[in-house]
């Protein structure tokens, strides 16, 4: 029998059982089907989701075609600019699955941050980590080549390639699908 994503979310975090209820009382748990754009350009989004079950991708459009910039699956923070800076999004967020998603805006946060102050420590916290990880992300990404790019998600994600397609791999690491299959051949060759 899977386990309810929801409860796993909270106790993969430790939340209190005041906390489960609370966030629950604010609905902030929504449920959203496969290909479903939540973010598109243009946009104005006014909350921030983490993935609770599901995988969703962020693109941009350049030059008439999607540009993959971003994958997300469990427990990843999705974080909009865009709910930030009052600007415009300049990007699109897909579900490539059914999802379950926390979707949060500044109200809810601030709900939280005032009546939970643990929950304000392990958002610092949690934002943090984020922040850390994604710089170090997109320096490893900006510094490395699309074979490059494909090993490091072979070796330290390589659910993506069975959640995501490979059209949308290969706009990750920015190759047409044709040079990811001559990629994938030649790493094979080495393995």
């Amino acid at each position: 029998m899977e386990n309810n994503p929801i409860d796993t979310f909270f106790n993969s975090f430790n939340f209190s059982e005041a906390e489960k209820i609370k966030m629950l009382e604010l609905n902030l748990f929504k449920s959203f089907t496969k290909g479903t754009i939540l973010i598109k350009e243009g946009d104005f989004p006014k909350h921030n989701f983490i993935v609770i079950r599901g995988a969703l991708r962020e693109y941009r459009i350049k030059d008439g075609m999607e540009k993959t910039i971003e994958f997300y699956v469990e427990e990843d923070a999705i974080f909009s600019e865009s709910t930030f800076n009052g600007k415009p999004s300049e990007s699109y967020l897909v579900s490539e699955t059914d999802c379950i998603l926390l979707r949060s805006s500044e109200k809810d946060e601030h709900i939280f941050r005032t009546n939970f102050p643990r929950i304000n420590s392990f958002c610092n916290s949690f934002i943090k980590k984020e922040v850390i990880k994604r710089q170090s992300k997109y320096s490893n990404y900006s510094i490395s080549n699309p074979e490059e790019r494909y090993l490091n998600i072979l070796q330290n994600k390589p659910y993506l390639l069975q959640r995501f397609s490979q059209y949308h791999i290969a706009s990750y690491i920015g190759v047409k699908p044709e040079s990811l299959s001559r990629i994938k051949k030649r790493i094979s060759k080495i393995r």
